[in-house]
């Protein structure tokens, strides 16, 4: 099953020589569908519960850089997931490459356990749902000086 979350708001500051990290990039919960209107109801009301817990944020603590040569980097994002009321420790592994008039493409791919965060486990006696979301996002973000 695929679905999307819209992004509700986003800045991060980082300085990649000094690892650090500053920001919150945040999601719309209320906006997540798959384009299946029944379930979606269903998501919403039984599972993320999105009328009490309307927002999905991670907020950076420092900036880990793997690799990085002289057009892309390999880093993870290191912070906190608040999902769900709760919040947790949580990294993101990202491909950052610069593209023309300080752009960068950002890439992300990485696993949301979202029953940690106290999330209703949606498997029913019929069907059985992973206990984790696999989440890819592919961003753009315009790079500014200190």
């Amino acid at each position: 099953m695929e679905g999307t979350l819209r992004l509700a708001r986003g800045t991060l500051v980082f300085d990649a020589e000094a690892g650090t990290a500053s920001g919150e990039i945040a999601v719309d919960a209320r906006s997540a569908e798959t384009r299946n209107e029944r379930r979606d109801a269903s998501m919403h009301r039984d599972v993320l519960e999105s009328a009490e817990f309307p927002t999905i944020a991670f907020r950076a603590e420092r900036l880990e850089v793997a690799r990085r040569d002289a057009t892309s980097a390999d880093v993870r994002l290191v912070g906190r997931l608040e999902l769900h009321g709760a919040t947790r420790p949580f990294d993101i592994p990202a491909r950052v490459e610069a593209r023309d008039g300080g752009r960068v493409a950002i890439s992300a791919a990485f696993r949301v356990p979202y029953v940690d965060w106290g999330v209703a486990d949606a498997s029913t006696w019929l069907l059985r749902v992973e206990r984790f979301v696999d989440v890819s996002v592919e961003a753009e973000a315009l790079l500014a000086p200190p």
